[in-house]
């Protein structure tokens, strides 16, 4: 059974087995063959690095072991319950099952599982959609996941880069603009002083046409001034 149970680990095929023992098959045999496709059947002392990597070699497409009735099978009925019904999804679903139950177990912190940081934004989406924003929250929180910020994707850095552009682009304008006003705040205050002392030589009207076509002229050299 246990060389059986080797084998299926690496085979992709089989949805279903019956086993027609004329060996005695006990639970011992039977936990054996439910590991294969259920890395947390059994309650063991694992760490989690060693779970995960139980749940990556488990058989993803086994859906149910049938065992025949015989006097040399002793497994009990609740382990063969659980070898008829080992589940009823497709491998890669199955494994997105197995996923995040190993996840959810360790959620805190899920940096045993050596994913690469260009893969976390799409492991943050898997866990959403699983554990919606409270487990979202978790796995942001995790030591591995904070590496996204410090390592960006090349994307967001050709996006930080563009916006490093635009934001020097937008301080030559405010500069700019800063400028414009303080040479027109210049220009009102020249247009006040030429006013102001249009009414002190002359009052509202000009005595005479040489009186204002001298002032004009006043007012011309005046204007040709420059105002930086």
């Amino acid at each position: 059974v246990k060389i059986l149970a080797e084998a299926l680990k690496t085979n992709q095929s089989i949805k279903t087995i019956t086993l027609g023992c004329h060996k005695s098959l006990s639970d011992v045999g039977a936990h054996a063959l439910l590991r294969v496709a259920d890395p947390f059947s059994t309650t063991t002392n694992a760490d989690k690095k060693t779970e995960w990597d139980n749940v990556k070699q488990s058989n993803h497409s086994l859906q149910s072991v049938y065992i025949l009735d015989r006097p040399t099978v002793t497994v009990s009925d609740e382990v063969i319950t659980k070898l008829r019904s080992i589940s009823s999804l497709q491998p890669h679903e199955t494994y997105q099952a197995k996923t995040w139950h190993h996840i959810e177990r360790n959620i805190a912190d899920i940096s045993h599982m050596g994913i690469d940081t260009k893969y976390i934004p799409e492991v943050l989406s898997f866990v959403q959609k699983r554990g919606e924003l409270n487990g979202l929250f978790e796995t942001i929180r995790s030591s591995n996941s904070l590496k996204i910020l410090k390592n960006p994707s090349p994307e967001r850095a050709r996006l930080s880069d563009q916006m490093d552009r635009i934001q020097k682009e937008n301080a030559i304008l405010k500069r700019l603009l800063k400028a414009e006003r303080e040479r027109s705040q210049s220009l009102r205050d020249e247009n006040h002083y030429v006013r102001k002392t249009v009414e002190v030589r002359f009052g509202e009207k000009c005595p005479s046409w040489s009186s204002c076509k001298k002032l004009w002229f006043e007012v011309v050299d005046l204007i040709k001034e420059p105002i930086w």
